[in-house]
């Protein structure tokens, strides 16, 4: 149906009535702080965003209720000049004089000149919302599939026996590769080896929120399409740990995907890190930071090193990959990238901050609107990735302070070259989801956004105090 046709029946009776007492309802809805009914979107492609959790922008809210108020003053103008111009005419056919004729003249043109400006108002607001909506067809799956449908249709058919009244099967036909995006990612995903084991440690996805120690934290992981295409099991993983309120403890970790065993390195490496981290920090600085950094740092490369220690972590990580997804190019021993934080109150609104990185893992603050990359940015850090097991050489640690404005953010390459990508657009949403102190379920979805190019697993952890 066009926009200019009329609908018939009841429903086309109701969308049919007048257009401006619909546009007065709106008006007065608006006054009292409501918000007026919104057409349905057409459909639109998929679009690569570089994330999708956004807040509704007030400006845009502003400028709608704004011309929403306009028109209904508009409105209210030609009713009233309607009025008046009908009082007018009554009072001199009741005296018999014309004396008011110019006045009356006046009032016309008025009414004209308001139904003029109510047109070119309009069709921004409330007509667009009164007109009769078009139905939104449903997505064609295109020839090709209708034709495989049609034809296992009549495949069927032929063989069903004479006079059943049994119904032929009806298979879904599979998406053809090369007809958008979707399909090809759900081809994918279809083809790829489903593992013959999986805990939830290696799931998909992981989240969580809620008080560690002095700050607020939030923490994500999703797994990269790359790995989602062949099967394989998210290779990131974080720690957290709280030994006592004061304390508070993050650690972030990237298994090198080239080696064997990734996420069972990565998982080492963060739960390591994390442990020792903490038993530092409640100790009463035993040692110095950079001590206790590189004690961390030698403790994760002999636990890499050692046959036993990953077969005891692989078995408690519950994951079994498929004959299929074993790569026979995997000839490294487990490898991974770490960043690891430790938090300690001072009796002030400052938190200070020991960090240390290993590889291309960062630690980041967020601060007036603009990212600190307090490790260094990856450029800055070296053009190959360093990583654990090695030597301390590589190791970067220092301490910083942490101000309640401030978010202290530690992530894996995945999320940091999104950051370098769009630094604007994540400062914003990651710190509006604190602010809001949105659930973990939907911390999660700050994770949820794809940029061409990078397809590798996501890990985020976020402190505020």
């Amino acid at each position: 149906m066009t926009m200019s046709e009329t609908p018939t029946g009841p429903q086309g009776r109701e969308r049919a009535r007048p257009y401006f007492l619909q546009a007065l309802k709106n008006f007065l809805l608006a006054l009292k702080g409501g918000t007026t009914p919104q057409p349905e979107p057409p459909p639109k492609a998929p679009q690569q965003r570089p994330y999708d959790f956004q807040a509704p922008s007030p400006h845009r809210l502003r400028s709608h209720r704004l011309i929403t108020l306009v028109s209904g003053v508009v409105l209210v103008l030609i009713v009233l000049q309607g009025a008046t111009a009908g009082l007018v005419v009554w009072t001199d056919v009741m005296s018999g004089s014309h004396g008011n004729a110019v006045i009356l003249a006046g009032f016309v043109i008025y009414a004209i000149v308001a139904i003029i400006m109510a047109a070119f108002l309009a069709p921004r607001t409330w007509l667009t919302q009164l007109l009769p909506k078009r139905s939104v067809p449903k997505p064609d799956v295109g020839r090709r599939h209708k034709h495989r449908e049609g034809e296992a249709q009549a495949e069927q058919s032929k063989g069903a026996p004479s006079g059943s009244t049994m119904p032929a099967n009806r298979e879904r036909p599979r998406p053809v590769p090369g007809d958008d995006v979707e399909s090809t990612r759900s081809e994918a995903v279809h083809r790829a080896p489903a593992p013959l084991l999986i805990g939830s440690a290696n799931s998909a996805l992981s989240g969580h929120h809620g008080q560690l120690g002095p700050a607020w934290s939030y923490a994500a992981s999703v797994i990269g399409q790359n790995h989602v295409a062949v099967g394989a099991v998210r290779e990131d993983a974080y720690a957290l740990a709280c030994p006592e309120a004061t304390v508070g403890v993050a650690a972030v970790a990237d298994g090198v995907g080239s080696s064997q065993d990734a996420h069972v390195a990565a998982h080492i490496a963060a739960h390591i890190a994390a442990e020792q981290t903490s038993e530092w920090a409640t100790a009463g600085e035993a040692m110095s930071w950079s001590a206790q950094s590189a004690a961390v740092v030698r403790d994760v490369s002999a636990a890499l090193h050692d046959p036993e220690c990953i077969t005891q972590w692989r078995q408690g990580l519950a994951y079994v990959a498929h004959p299929a997804q074993t790569r026979r190019d995997k000839t490294r021993n487990p490898a991974t990238t770490l960043a690891t934080a430790a938090l300690r109150t001072t009796g002030t609104d400052v938190v200070v901050v020991y960090w240390f990185a290993y590889g291309d893992a960062a630690v980041l603050k967020f601060t007036q609107g603009s990212w600190v990359w307090v490790s260094g940015t990856p450029n800055q850090v070296s053009s190959t990735t360093p990583a654990l097991p090695g030597p301390d050489r590589h190791l970067r640690s220092g301490w910083t302070d942490l101000h309640r404005s401030e978010l202290l953010v530690l992530a894996t390459d995945g999320f940091t070259e999104a950051i370098e990508a769009h630094p604007g657009e994540l400062g914003r949403v990651v710190t509006l989801a604190v602010e809001q102190r949105v659930s973990a379920a939907k911390f999660c979805t700050l994770l949820d956004f794809e940029i061409p190019g990078l397809f590798d697993d996501k890990t985020l952890v976020v402190l505020t105090q």
